[in-house]
């Protein structure tokens, strides 16, 4: 196993962080049937993450960034009244 599918929950109701994760998986099929359980009144996303990988971004002044967005991932909103 070389990466890892965990999902993050997006509350926009809460104050910063808003986005935290909630579930890893071994699997995105086990990733995709605990969303399909999940509350509706919230948005998550799903992310492929690598498993002894640097994935931050180092810049120019050697400060150390996320690189959450090069990572593959999903959206899944359910807030829009969507079930």
């Amino acid at each position: 196993m070389n990466t890892i599918w965990m999902i993050f929950i997006v509350d926009h109701d809460r104050d910063f962080p808003n986005f935290f994760p909630i579930a890893a998986y071994s699997s995105q099929e086990k990733a995709l049937n605990k969303l399909e359980s999940l509350p509706k009144n919230h948005n998550y996303q799903l992310f492929r993450i690598p498993i002894d990988d640097f994935f931050g971004v180092i810049t120019n002044n050697r400060e150390i960034c996320s690189g959450m967005g090069n990572l593959y991932h999903e959206h899944f909103h359910y807030l829009d009244g969507d079930s």
